[in-house]
């Protein structure tokens, strides 16, 4: 049976813009969530030359996807996704340039951008309410 992409969820976006940095990194974090048990495949895009910036946790998720530490790294696909892959992307995933998720069928499902100012997820449309709870501050459209 052939994947029908005439029925993928919405897509929404999370409105990080005006908010503090903390407010942006746990909207960010909390919106990737919705797209975990769905995901099978995820990379970044890994500034390294800003690590000296970033929480102790964050340089830590950064060494299990991007062990190299080069200025600029790319993960390239991690599939399938293990339980501490999925916890080192949500972590460093606000700190990235990109970081995306996909699904089995090469649906894209998340994309977070320039650290987080710009996070877009494709979810069942039951789950919007809970996304909103679960984001705010933030808005989502």
């Amino acid at each position: 049976m052939w994947f029908s992409r005439k029925h993928l969820d919405p897509v929404y976006q999370v409105d990080t813009v005006g908010l503090s940095r903390v407010q942006q990194i746990a909207a960010c974090r909390a919106a990737l969530e919705f797209v975990r048990p769905r995901a099978d495949r995820l990379q970044l895009e890994v500034p390294w030359q800003w690590a000296e910036s970033w929480p102790e946790d964050v340089v830590e998720a950064a060494s299990i996807l991007a062990p190299k530490r080069e200025a600029y790294e790319v993960t390239g696909w991690v599939t399938p996704i293990e339980e501490h892959h999925w916890k080192a992307f949500v972590a460093l995933a606000p700190f990235a340039f990109t970081a995306d998720v996909w699904s089995f069928h090469m649906t894209e499902l998340a994309d977070v951008s320039n650290e987080a100012t710009i996070i877009v997820v494709r979810i069942p449309p039951h789950d919007l309410a809970r996304l909103r709870d679960a984001v705010a501050p933030a808005r989502v459209t």
